[in-house]
């Protein structure tokens, strides 16, 4: 009798697991030992590096080669060492909010609440550069995929603005309001500051489910990373109110992770689902069928959707006011 199970693990699943262990005990080994500290302070060669934090001469190379690996460090001709995106100290605290998760698990409460004010507050102006690095690729795809934008066009919970700044790096001739908390406008004007689009630039600070957003105001509405921190009433309702923002042709503009309908996946937004419960009380990743609900049932029509390149498995969202 056979007694082994035919559900087997593969090979890719397999190699991408002993990966996923090996990348979290280097960010977590080199939090430890200062390596992120002392890069993110400036430049550093192998050598000044292991003698400064009296680290070994044999293993500091492999460690940080490690990190470029993974893209948080980059070298130069000169053999220095760089930072290669904003912040990289902060990395250990996105991997130490997973170590929460059991807690969430058994009482369902996130540990950030990125849903609410506060929590917002608290956790996105940390977070927010990072994942405007993150984003800049897929941001350029979204840009192109769009074309023109007219102009006026409006960014709801823009963080960092990596979506807004594409389109208008892509459309000089536009202008952008971003609608964001007063914690988090700051980051968002230091980042549209370094991408020299500033001038082109308004701010509504406050709650956006409140703010006036302006009758038939704008030409494109753009909402990315955004809806899955919200339940399914408050998303009709968001989708409702851009609805109302629009010109009528105007497009909307959403960039999300879309699981398929069953949770079987893609992996990777299986896992950025299950990551969502640690900063977020009341949302979800949403397959694409809720969005189309939603945008029909405001009046949208011409729902489209497409994938995008991206360190997770982003997709692009159109439909246009009739």
């Amino acid at each position: 009798m056979n007694t082994q199970s035919s559900y087997q693990i593969t090979a890719e699943q397999f190699e991408f697991l002993t990966e996923a262990v090996a990348a979290y005990a280097t960010i977590v080994a080199a939090d430890r030992v200062g390596v992120l500290a002392r890069i993110e302070r400036g430049a550093v060669d192998v050598s000044t590096l292991a003698c400064e934090l009296s680290l070994g001469e044999r293993s500091t190379p492999w460690l940080v080669a490690a990190l470029a690996s993974l893209g948080i460090v980059a070298r130069d001709d000169a053999g220095l060492y760089h930072a290669a995106m904003p912040n990289i100290s902060r990395l250990i605290g996105l991997s130490k909010m997973w170590d929460g998760l059991d807690q969430v698990l058994q009482f369902g409460k996130s540990l950030a609440e990125g849903e609410t004010a506060s929590g917002s507050a608290n956790f996105y102006p940390g977070a927010v550069p990072l994942l405007g690095a993150a984003f800049a690729s897929a941001a350029q795809s979204v840009a192109e995929h769009l074309g023109s934008v007219g102009a006026r066009v409006l960014d709801v919970g823009a963080g960092a603005a990596p979506w807004s700044i594409a389109v208008a790096q892509h459309n000089p001739n536009c202008r952008v309001t971003v609608v964001d908390l007063p914690t988090v406008i700051p980051v968002t004007q230091r980042a549209v500051t370094t991408a020299g689009v500033a001038d082109r630039y308004d701010y509504l600070s406050g709650d956006l489910f409140s703010l006036d957003l302006g009758q038939a105001a704008h030409d494109l509405a753009m909402a990315g990373n955004f809806f899955h921190l919200f339940d399914e009433v408050t998303n009709r309702n968001l989708v409702a109110r851009l609805f109302g923002a629009l010109v009528p042709g105007g497009r909307i503009a959403i960039i999300d992770v879309l699981p398929n309908d069953e949770l079987s996946g893609p992996r990777e937004a299986i896992l950025y689902g299950l990551g969502l419960l640690l900063r977020t009380s009341t949302g979800q990743a949403y397959p694409l069928s809720c969005y189309t609900d939603w945008l029909q049932s405001a009046g949208f029509a011409n729902v489209e959707c497409v994938c995008l390149p991206s360190v997770v498995p982003l997709s692009l969202i159109t439909a246009r006011r009739p």
